[in-house]
């Protein structure tokens, strides 16, 4: 009896050891057998243990890496441009000055808000006020302070919120201005961390992240400028070539 203790007592001391050093199996070690996870599976959950981790370290909502995963989905061939800030030339004033135009606002089902005129919100499926939008800055959702689940839902309650607040506004050329509605929009969600965008800053990001929806529309934007121009540099050309 002696003897089998101490035997007992050694396969128990080195059966600790041996757990210590990794060398037993999970099932040796009382753990549940797992079956082996394929590449496929095995990528799905790194990727889940990526997002958990980036979920647990974003200064975002506890649903941060869920939204900052999903892309809204647009069709600029329809104008279907959910969630975007779009933009269509003004005639004779597009044309002498290209980077002025007009501009809009997009909800997530596709309804474009632009502030035409005094007391009137442009409400459309289809285009803005003075035509189809002809470029679009694609917003998506990570770039704008969500402060619900839904960020959506926030986007849309901004673009309505905006919209009636512009609706008992008289519209002018310099300050109160389509520009100044969609910034009203952005400032309460603070669109790419930033609550102060005005006419200046939109214009500076339409040409810089604008997105002509087609080259017909790119074509349509410039034309009444190259009419213009073209013209006058042959008028002066012959001009001054005569003289």
């Amino acid at each position: 009896c002696a003897g089998q203790r101490k035997a007992a007592e050694a396969h128990t001391k080195a059966s600790s050891t041996m757990k210590a050093s990794g060398a037993l199996s999970d099932c040796e070690q009382g753990v549940p057998p797992t079956r082996a996870l394929d590449g496929a599976s095995t990528s799905a959950a790194s990727a889940s243990a990526s997002a958990s981790a980036s979920a647990s370290a974003s200064p975002l909502s506890p649903t941060a890496a869920h939204v900052c995963s999903v892309r809204v989905a647009r069709e600029p061939a329809r104008d279907f441009l959910p969630v975007s800030i779009v933009w269509c030339p003004i005639p004779m004033l597009t044309w002498i000055c290209p980077i002025i135009g007009h501009l809009g606002i997009v909800t997530s089902d596709g309804t474009i808000h632009d502030f035409v005129g005094p007391y009137t919100i442009n409400k459309s499926r289809s285009q803005l006020g003075f035509g189809r939008a002809t470029k679009f800055v694609p917003v998506e959702l990570d770039q704008f302070r969500s402060v619900s689940d839904d960020p959506l839902q926030d986007w849309d309650d901004s673009v309505e919120a905006a919209s009636s607040r512009f609706e008992g506004l008289v519209h002018t050329l310099c300050y109160n201005n389509c520009h100044s509605h969609v910034a009203d929009a952005l400032n309460r969600i603070h669109y790419r961390g930033f609550s102060h965008w005005n006419t200046l800053f939109l214009i500076i990001l339409m040409c810089t992240h604008g997105q002509f929806i087609s080259p017909g529309r790119c074509m349509l934007t410039y034309c009444g400028t190259v009419c213009l121009v073209l013209p006058a540099i042959l008028f002066f050309t012959l001009y001054y070539s005569t003289a």
